[in-house]
């Protein structure tokens, strides 16, 4: 018992997060999805994932304008780009 007790630490671990390298990923994303033309660059599993996953990634930065245009930009791309699937 004592062993599964050292399994859950009293004090929650800290993790840092960077936003600069958050913006970088969210930015390199946006960029793969706006080079999309004839092909999705995801199957559409992803493609919901990332609808899920990169409005969350956009809370860790610090200029909320910014996140919420990078939100609204991307949004864009992957309505355009569910097109490119359903074809």
């Amino acid at each position: 018992m004592a062993d599964q007790l050292n399994m859950f630490p009293a004090e929650r671990r800290q993790e840092r997060v960077d936003p600069e390298e958050i913006r970088d990923q969210m930015i390199a994303l946006l960029d793969r999805a706006r080079a999309a033309r004839d092909t999705a660059p995801w199957d559409t599993r992803r493609q919901r994932y990332w609808r899920k996953v990169y409005p969350q990634m956009s809370n860790h930065l610090i200029d909320r304008a910014e996140a919420d245009q990078l939100c609204f930009a991307f949004a864009a791309e992957l309505d355009r780009i569910e097109t490119l699937l359903a074809a």
